[in-house]
């Protein structure tokens, strides 16, 4: 993610950008018989969708640091389910995500979806399954949580003390090193 770069080019710059990305896209859509002829239907599936990847940064590069992430969740949702389209039939897929990106809602609950996983679960339903995760202690890397909702960079984070009464605190009194809690019977469904 470059999106501070982006964000120091001119307009024209941008502009350019943007009509240089549309340009590849379309590109591939009305060159796409001689493209599969030159290579396979799968070669050419895969180079669209890379096109589509970079059309879908270059679309969320350009709006307000807000809408930016619902815009790269909604994209990520589609690519993922492009993803399944791609795979055999009856495949399955693990997607490894940050909480806030595979959980059903965002921050609020806010209908209709904002992130990658409320995308999914509206797409997939009962087909689309999360495993969040919790630990006591260590660090991790990740963009630091900031009030002002400007994304940085990555750096380096660590979990200080457990709080009291809080879900880890109370998983650390097990004594067990992995647990799994089902949370699924406690779903409100919208």
């Amino acid at each position: 993610n470059n999106r501070a770069g982006y964000r120091t080019l001119t307009d024209e710059e941008i502009n350019a950008c943007s009509d240089d990305v549309d340009d590849v896209h379309d590109y591939f859509i009305a060159q796409e018989d001689e493209l599969v002829q030159a290579s396979s239907q799968m070669d050419y599936d895969l180079a669209l969708q890379h096109s589509l990847l970079v059309l879908q940064a270059e679309q969320a590069f350009r709006v307000n640091e807000t809408l930016f992430i619902r815009e790269r969740d909604e994209s990520m949702a589609e690519n993922t389910l492009w993803l399944l389209n791609f795979l055999e039939p009856n495949s399955k897929l693990v997607l490894w995500g940050h909480s806030s990106d595979i959980q059903n809602r965002g921050g609020g609950l806010t209908i209709p979806p904002t992130n990658q996983g409320g995308f999914l679960d509206e797409a997939l339903e009962d087909d689309y399954f999360k495993i969040g995760f919790n630990f006591l202690q260590g660090s991790f890397n990740a963009v630091p949580v900031s009030t002002t909702q400007v994304l940085g960079d990555i750096q380096p984070q660590s979990i200080g003390s457990i709080p009291p009464r809080s879900l880890s605190q109370h998983f650390s009194t097990t004594q067990r090193e992995r647990q799994f809690l089902d949370l699924r019977p406690l779903r409100v469904d919208n």
